[in-house]
């Protein structure tokens, strides 16, 4: 069991790289397709790490296989796009108004078709209102997710709370929805205290 926590080092093969900022997951395999690292270096563009890069990772630092001026050249998360409103007039006659056109710069994610991000701002919806914000989660050893972690900033107070994957309905808009509610959630998922260790699927089953 892998605990990937957003927010976590990231260490290439000559040095510390940056931080994970995002998770792209591939829902239908419901695996981490790509690991976004904000790189440490001018001018800390995002960067979208394939997951196969990925030899080790604990929630204090994760190893990839390649140098950092390698991971410089794989893809940006986000990138600019400009957006053109087209000229309008409005009124009639003596009155008629024309409006010129503008160009906009606006951002868009680099996320692949029918995949989904999230990060450390993305919200938890539980069926009946938010119950937290998404702080990472756990994979099984084959790069399977199996729980969304939320260890702060949640409805329990202290506690480290565990989201099963069967509880997962859908995530849109940087929002992570839930089949159940806040009182089924604190009911099955909070626990007494937090494990200090990546946690077994032994003491997940009894959480």
């Amino acid at each position: 069991m892998r605990e990937i926590i957003l927010g976590t080092k990231v260490e290439c093969t000559d040095g510390e790289a940056g931080e994970i900022t995002h998770l792209v997951v591939d829902p239908a395999d419901q695996e981490v397709s790509y690991y976004v690292v904000k790189e440490k270096a001018k001018p800390h563009a995002d960067r979208m790490v394939p997951a196969h890069f990925v030899v080790d990772s604990t929630p204090e630092l994760i190893t990839l296989s390649c140098t950092t001026a390698k991971m410089g050249e794989m893809a940006p998360f986000s990138f600019e796009v400009a957006v053109q409103t087209m000229s309008t007039s409005s009124g009639a006659g003596a009155y008629e108004r024309r409006l010129a056109s503008r160009t906009y710069i606006v951002d868009k994610k680099n996320v692949p078709e029918g995949e989904l991000d999230f990060s450390l701002h993305s919200k938890v919806e539980a069926t009946d209102g938010t119950v937290g914000r998404v702080d990472g989660v756990l994979t099984s050893e084959d790069g399977k997710i199996t729980h969304l972690l939320m260890r702060k900033g949640h409805a329990w107070g202290q506690k480290d709370v565990v989201i099963p994957r069967s509880l997962f309905d859908y995530a849109h808009g940087g929002t992570v929805f839930l089949t159940a509610s806040k009182d089924e959630v604190g009911e099955q998922l909070a626990l007494k205290a937090a494990w200090g260790h990546t946690p077994s699927e032994e003491e997940l089953e009894e959480a």
